[in-house]
């Protein structure tokens, strides 16, 4: 999405792991969202320069900094939203200052969503206005991915497994749905396989299956030429003009090729 074809427009990718924010045996909506609007200020500041304004997330935050644990280094003064991930992602290893959150922020959901869409509307403009390489094209849009969101174990209140994953995804559908972005969320397979009908009434279409590309084969685990050029290709694509014996020794390309279990997505 960075680096489209030239009839293609051109959206700026931020990629959240759900890993650095959530706990993934103890989940809620609140957790999810406040790990959006965070990583998505954090990146186009890191990235971009960008400082996004946002008087409501800002007292938000300031607000919910009283629930953190001595752990969590408070810095003088107020906080603005580009740096505050910092001390939002050790929320994932406090349960007690986890719960005081969700119980701050929970009832405020319909203004929350609201702002968070004023912030990607305030995002969008200031992308568009960026500078850009002589030949690249200008930014359009952005591109929002939660990534591992699979991997979620439990949702809270509900058992672990499927039931979590419906509560995620099927009951808390109308927040994921109310976000005015392009969205990317990574569902559990089992979850797909179950309830693909139902997901793609909620959102855009059935889920798409990120394929897997053989790289041994079975039963005798011997490596599969075939598909291991192909991620070669796919790899020295990412690098763009680099060339992949500049940044990888032989040995440890393969290694990686091979262990990937034949993995493409980004990480």
């Amino acid at each position: 999405v960075d680096h489209p074809t030239s009839d293609r427009q051109r959206c700026f990718p931020v990629l959240l792991n759900a890993f650095d924010y959530l706990d993934m045996r103890d989940i809620d909506i609140t957790d999810i969202l406040l790990a959006i609007v965070t990583e998505f200020a954090s990146t186009l500041r890191e990235k971009c320069h960008i400082e996004l304004q946002d008087n409501y997330f800002v007292r938000r935050i300031n607000e919910i900094r009283k629930f953190f644990t001595s752990e969590v280094e408070i810095a003088k003064g107020a906080l603005t939203l580009g740096v505050a991930k910092a001390e939002i992602q050790p929320l994932r290893r406090d349960p007690d200052a986890r719960e005081k959150v969700r119980r701050a922020l929970e009832p405020q959901m319909s203004t929350i969503l609201q702002e968070m869409n004023l912030i990607f509307e305030q995002a969008r403009w200031e992308l568009r206005r960026l500078d850009v390489l002589p030949g690249e094209l200008p930014y359009s849009d952005f591109v929002l991915i939660v990534d591992d969101l699979e991997k979620m174990n439990r949702f809270v209140n509900r058992d672990a497994g499927l039931s979590s994953h419906r509560a995620l995804f099927l009951d808390h559908a109308p927040q994921l749905t109310s976000l005015q972005a392009h969205m990317i969320y990574t569902v559990p397979l089992t979850h797909m396989r179950a309830d693909g009908p139902q997901l793609g009434q909620y959102y855009d279409g059935e889920p798409f299956v990120l394929p897997m590309v053989k790289v041994m084969e079975r039963g005798s685990r011997e490596p599969y030429v075939p598909g291991l050029s192909s991620l070669r290709h796919l790899l020295q694509m990412r690098l763009g003009n680099l060339f992949l014996e500049e940044v990888f020794e032989p040995a440890a390309l393969d290694f990686l090729l091979t262990y990937s279990g034949g993995t493409q997505k980004a990480s």
